[in-house]
């Protein structure tokens, strides 16, 4: 609870619309070669510091792999949907990487509206892909062609994430210049 404080405090910090625009989030991940459905990697963005705040598992820590109610992505989705939090997304993060497979059996139209395509750790869009992603899964099925194929719709992002660049950046096109704004656009 006290890093997730922090982490808000942080964005809430930096935050200073319309030119700069900072937004309580946090990566949920399970990971490994070997792990079960749900499995993946996810970045979930709040608009709102009120919802973020109380998105912890009995007010001690942030719903996760570490405690029952958050340690699948579809209970996270349950405890959302339960706090009556809507003003949040859960992008998948670099799909096909080994160690964080995405079972695309696990998706939620309304949270999960967004998935990146691309990112320094280059493409997970299709197998044999240009520049595809060097640390490959041998799971079939993880990449975002994958999801398209099932009837999935999503937005597309593509960021440099954290490595080699200090920090994560992505764009996205907004109506307004707010988190309001730019959650919209991701919806």
């Amino acid at each position: 609870e006290a890093v997730w404080r922090q982490t808000r405090r942080a964005a809430g910090f930096y935050d200073s619309a319309p030119h700069i625009i900072a937004l309580p989030a946090y990566e949920w991940t399970l990971v490994g070669k070997h792990k079960p459905p749900s499995a993946g990697h996810r970045n979930i963005v709040f608009a709102h510091d009120e919802d973020a705040a109380k998105f912890l598992v009995n007010g001690k820590s942030v719903y996760g792999i570490h405690n029952d109610e958050g340690n699948k992505m579809d209970k996270v989705w349950n405890a959302l949907r339960k706090l009556d939090i809507k003003d949040v997304v859960t992008i998948p993060h670099h799909p096909a990487d080994a160690d964080h497979p995405m079972y695309w059996d696990y998706h939620d139209d309304e949270y999960q509206s967004v998935v990146e395509i691309f990112q320094c750790r280059e493409s997970a869009e299709y197998e044999g892909c240009p520049r595809q992603t060097k640390n490959l899964t041998y799971h079939k099925g993880c990449f975002v062609q994958d999801a398209l194929a099932r009837g999935y719709r999503m937005g597309f992002t593509a960021s440099g994430d954290h490595n080699n660049m200090g920090i994560g950046l992505a764009a996205v096109y907004v109506k307004e210049a707010s988190r309001e704004g730019i959650l919209e656009a991701l919806k």
